[in-house]
């Protein structure tokens, strides 16, 4: 997740947003969180500025050997549109997802796949608004229409369990296990 919203001239920067570990980065430990499980630690690094950090990255390890990266920075320059994507690699493949939210038009994603030595081929995906289909998939849970399992508060608490591992590690400068 990327964006311009900490840079010292942003507007509303003070008020309105916290660092990237909570502000961007709990998204991303809830999707990590319900695909891999808890990790057994994390290692975080920052770029600092005057008001803390402003990009981190937080490295999930795994007791089995996997591990997940999560990136986020609200240090892109002004006029940088703000971005969410993944990537997953495996052994043979790998999947990547991109949306970017441009000021100009509705948002754009792409989603790419590259397996077994082939090029580098897009997928077609639905042009639809990321946001409005979350707000929808919201309501359809609150209707009984979906599984509601995705509102739990326990998805939520593990997410900032992940976010507050990253802020601690990043204060401790070292790996730090997830109680």
């Amino acid at each position: 997740r990327l964006g311009s919203y900490l840079r010292a001239d942003a507007p509303d920067r003070k008020t309105h947003y916290s660092d990237p570990s909570t502000e961007l980065m709990t998204f991303d430990f809830d999707l990590i969180h319900w695909l891999m499980g808890r990790p057994a630690t994390i290692s975080a690094t920052a770029v600092q500025t005057a008001h803390g950090p402003g990009e981190i990255s937080a490295l999930l390890h795994y007791e089995d050997g996997r591990h997940a990266t999560v990136t986020a920075s609200g240090l892109m320059p002004p006029g940088f549109p703000f971005a969410a994507g993944f990537r997953a690699l495996f052994e043979h493949a790998l999947y990547e997802q991109s949306t970017v939210f441009d000021t100009a038009g509705p948002p754009t994603s792409t989603f790419t796949i590259v397996e077994g030595g082939q090029p580098r081929r897009p997928v077609r995906v639905q042009d639809r608004n990321p946001y409005q289909v979350q707000l929808q998939g919201f309501v359809d849970c609150i209707a009984g229409r979906a599984n509601h399992d995705l509102l739990d508060a326990s998805r939520a608490y593990e997410a900032l369990v992940l976010s507050t591992a990253t802020q601690r590690s990043l204060a401790e400068r070292r790996p730090v296990e997830i109680d």
